[in-house]
């Protein structure tokens, strides 16, 4: 046995003593050897219908040195600004999607009347007429890499909130970056992007 899985057995010995959970149901998210051999650790599981955090300090045979509850509001405002964040992220490619199917239908109606649109081309600097058809297709190219980078930021938000509810602030934080704030505010609107960065500094204060 690794002295990580001792000291992993440890605390499920430790839940299982104190609160009376089993094995399966603890959830450990954090476990890390610091520098003077203790090890922090981090892990939640249900009491009465809550969800509980607890961060536990182990010495290097596995003892228990001291431990901290923090209940399941602990990480502040992060848990309810990162749901908004995910519902305006949602909206916003409902959006993009209802407009991608109305170019779509347009650009199926000026092939059913390729004449009627040709008489009313666009003219450019150049002077070279393009197609309505053509700027539909271009507008169509726009709107596709905006909701695949959308869709990327969406995920890379419901991987937060999962972290979030499992109680594990640090990889929250690490997913939840400055690059992926400044993309939301690009792609999926101001709001969604300002609340990741200020879900960015509720995790920093929760994961310290």
């Amino acid at each position: 046995m690794s002295d990580y899985q001792y000291i992993v057995k440890k605390i499920k010995e430790w839940a299982l003593t104190n609160y009376g959970i089993p094995d399966g149901s603890i959830s450990i998210f954090s476990l890390k050897r610091l520098d003077n051999g203790n090890w922090k650790a981090g892990c939640s599981f249900i009491i009465n219908n809550d969800l509980k955090h607890f961060y536990i300090m182990l010495d290097g045979s596995g003892d228990i040195i001291s431990y901290s509850n923090k209940n399941s509001d602990y990480m502040g405002s992060a848990p309810t600004l990162i749901l908004i964040a995910e519902i305006f992220s949602i909206l916003v490619i409902i959006g993009i999607s209802i407009s991608i199917l109305s170019f779509i239908f347009a650009g199926a109606l000026s092939i059913n009347n390729i004449s009627y649109y040709s008489c009313r081309s666009i003219p450019v600097n150049s002077g070279i007429a393009i197609p309505m058809f053509t700027i539909i297709i271009f507008i169509l190219i726009i709107l596709a890499i905006f909701i695949a980078v959308d869709f990327y930021v969406l995920i890379r938000i419901l991987k937060i909130r999962k972290y979030i509810n499992s109680g594990d602030a640090a990889s929250a934080l690490l997913e939840d970056t400055v690059g992926l704030g400044i993309i939301a505010i690009i792609f999926n609107g101001i709001i969604t992007g300002i609340l990741l960065l200020i879900t960015r500094e509720e995790l920093r204060t929760a994961s310290q």
